[in-house]
């Protein structure tokens, strides 16, 4: 499996992956390139788009309230071209007014998290990455996101995890690793938290 994203690309062939993960606030693109020559790429282009209240919020609800319907639904397929289309637009359009330098911090810090959840992150290596104090980041993510740092670090490993133990018939060890988890019992009773 890649570090940085959901699919499972074989790795010894030329390719080009992009990859969308599409969040509440958020939606991260990342384009990985390898030339096929042995190993896991190590490098991704990466960029964030802020879809805001639009069309591309819209159809990404509608999108995860029929993912429960079977997989042969053609609405399914043109809601994601929709999405697509419209993470296109949003990439050509003009960049929205900067919000406030807090929020973009918190945004920064909460995209730090979703490209690195799987690395063995805490407060203080997160803080040190984006020149940040620890107690900064403790204060942002109290003000701006109404929960600790160390919830929302859990939050996204366990919401990745969720998704791999669905779509992949992937060993629970491995998936516990790839998801920051080098504890497979402490990965278990995360879910019963």
């Amino acid at each position: 499996m890649g570090r940085n994203g959901w699919n499972r690309p074989d790795w010894s062939a030329p390719v080009r992956v992009l990859t969308f993960l599409f969040g509440k606030k958020q939606i991260g693109i990342s384009l990985v390139a390898h030339d096929g020559r042995g190993g896991e790429p190590t490098a991704a282009l990466k960029t964030a788009l802020h879809p805001g209240d639009g069309i591309t919020a819209s159809v990404l609800n509608a999108l995860i309230a029929r993912a429960v319907r079977p997989a042969g639904d053609p609405l399914k397929r043109l809601l994601v071209e929709t999405l697509l289309h419209a993470c296109l637009e949003l990439l050509r359009s003009p960049a929205a007014p900067h919000p406030r330098k807090a929020a973009r911090t918190y945004e920064s810090l909460c995209l730090y998290i979703q490209e690195n959840f799987q690395a063995p992150l805490t407060r203080d290596s997160v803080a040190h990455s984006l020149g940040l104090t620890p107690n900064h980041v403790s204060r942002i993510f109290r003000r701006e996101g109404s929960m600790r740092f160390t919830d929302y670090l859990t939050l996204v490993r366990l919401d990745r995890a969720k998704f791999m133990l669905k779509e992949y018939a992937t060993p629970l060890k491995e998936i516990a690793a790839n998801c920051g988890y080098h504890d497979v019992a402490y990965f278990c009773a995360c879910f019963d938290a």
